[in-house]
């Protein structure tokens, strides 16, 4: 989904977690796409660059790109078939999409995931 898709508020606190992150200069990271299937995981593809945060409610690992997308998420440690620009730049662990995110006005993973946006900008960030 992309912002287009999503209800105008909604819409308006994703655009509003992505530049505040920016603002903020918090370093977005490659979101990838991989073949969890196996051990290690396989790289299959990036989505783009994005922030992760986690939903307070069930501490689900979530995912939004530069460009509004959001999907649920998860870290792995290892990963196979790395393309050389990602060697040069992941850091301990990689932010892995496991699926997109549907998001309808009356849900209750909306009222979740708009309030786990407002706890990772509350948040002290070093």
């Amino acid at each position: 989904m992309e912002l287009s898709d999503y209800d105008t508020v909604f819409a308006e606190a994703v655009y509003t977690f992505v530049q505040v992150c920016r603002q903020r200069g918090y370093a977005p990271e490659p979101v990838l796409l991989a073949d969890l299937g196996r051990v290690p995981g396989v790289y299959t593809g990036e989505v783009g660059l994005g922030w992760s945060f986690r939903l307070k409610e069930t501490d689900e690992l979530h995912a939004v790109t530069e460009g509004g997308a959001l999907y649920k998420a998860t870290r792995t440690w290892r990963l196979d078939r790395k393309p050389s620009w990602l060697q040069q730049l992941s850091g301990s662990s990689f932010l892995i999409v496991t699926s997109e995110v549907q998001v309808d006005k009356a849900s209750q993973l909306r009222v979740g995931i708009m309030n786990g946006l407002l706890q990772f900008l509350e948040e002290e960030r070093h």
